[in-house]
């Protein structure tokens, strides 16, 4: 995860570079983190980051992810189930699901974004194999690198009055997707974008 001084995905197709970057947590074993509403302890900074206007921010993380989710459309409960289906029965409870992210488009699509967040600011990512290179097919995705405006588009700026930066994933309003059917029924779940928020003290 860091924090940039500009945008560190660009150019046709896409890259991603670490150049105007600070890493501000790194682990190279990974971490597992569970973001349904609460606090997370995840490795610290190595360092502290330069001082500087940064108005973008990155995550690496593997295309994996464990989802559980449910909906009340109408009286009628809509649970995950363990492939990421629906479950309409009576009484049903949300059931963990894996969703192996390879492809933004059903043809294969390395790219995603920018896209606007339903609670502010701008998601863009790329799909990349092991090295953080993009990946070229869907079999060779293994990563997943997230690009997201500072506290939508209010940058983080760190001077010398700043002892500390706090990241917080937020996954409401987002982090979870439902797709539906042309008659508004729930048909499946997975993953959506989600973003964090930069607070220093």
């Amino acid at each position: 995860m860091g924090l940039c001084t500009q945008n560190p995905i660009s150019g046709t197709p896409k890259t991603f570079s670490k150049d105007n970057c600070e890493v501000t947590m790194s682990s190279v074993a990974g971490s597992t983190a569970d973001l349904a509403g609460r606090t997370v302890t995840l490795p610290p900074a190595t360092g502290r980051p330069s001082n500087a206007t940064y108005t973008f921010a990155y995550i690496t993380i593997l295309n994996e992810f464990g989802l559980r989710g449910s909906i009340s459309l109408n009286g009628t409960v809509y649970c995950s189930n363990s492939t990421g289906g629906v479950n309409s029965s009576a009484g049903c409870t949300a059931a963990n699901h894996t969703e192996e992210l390879d492809s933004f488009d059903e043809s294969f699509e390395a790219d995603f974004g920018p896209e606007n967040m339903p609670t502010g600011g701008k998601v863009s990512a790329i799909l990349t194999d092991s090295s953080l290179v993009r990946a070229a097919n869907a079999s060779s995705v293994t990563r997943l690198i997230g690009v997201f405006e500072t506290n939508s588009g209010s940058p983080v700026v760190i001077n010398d009055g700043v002892n500390g930066v706090e990241v917080e994933l937020q996954v409401s309003d987002g982090g979870y997707g439902i797709a539906f059917s042309e008659s508004g029924v729930p048909q499946d779940f997975g993953s959506a974008p989600f973003k964090p928020v930069f607070t220093t003290f």
